[in-house]
């Protein structure tokens, strides 16, 4: 644990009888990791491999998905679209879905259920590879435009 100095005083005082739950042995790895560069090595390749399946997912919205807006396409590892196509949020759910799709409705993201007025839903690209991004925006138009 890092703490500030001001705390660990009172940490030392009241609480140094935990047990720290991870091994040692993992902690030296997770140090020689840090301290000689792999950490950042490793951020940095996944910064280029997450920037590289936005703008393929980006680039097949725009091709395939006409009536789609792509909100906030600059943070995290998801998109959040905005759906003209008349359907209610549950109905694209459910449609995404059915094509195996997993998206989810914006308004489960809320503590009061705000009006909006254009369908939109939250779809996760982190874990997808180039090639389910593809099909899952073809699979998107099927269940969405057809």
């Amino acid at each position: 644990m890092v703490l500030p100095e001001h705390l660990l005083k009172l940490y030392l005082e009241k609480l140094s009888f935990y047990i720290c739950p991870v091994p040692i042995i993992q902690q030296k790895v997770l140090q020689s990791f840090i301290e000689e560069g792999y950490f950042e090595k490793h951020l940095n390749r996944m910064r280029n491999v997450y920037k590289k399946k936005r703008a393929l997912f980006l680039s097949e919205i725009k091709s395939n998905l006409k009536a789609v807006e792509v909100l906030g396409a600059n943070a995290g590892l998801h998109l959040l679209l905005k759906v003209n196509n008349g359907m209610s949020e549950k109905e694209l759910v459910k449609r995404a879905g059915d094509k195996g799709i997993k998206v989810y409705s914006l308004l489960n993201y809320y503590l009061r259920k705000p009006e909006i007025t254009v369908p939109q839903v939250v779809l996760g690209y982190g874990a997808m590879t180039e090639e389910i991004i593809i099909e899952a925006t073809k699979l998107l138009k099927e269940g969405w435009f057809s």
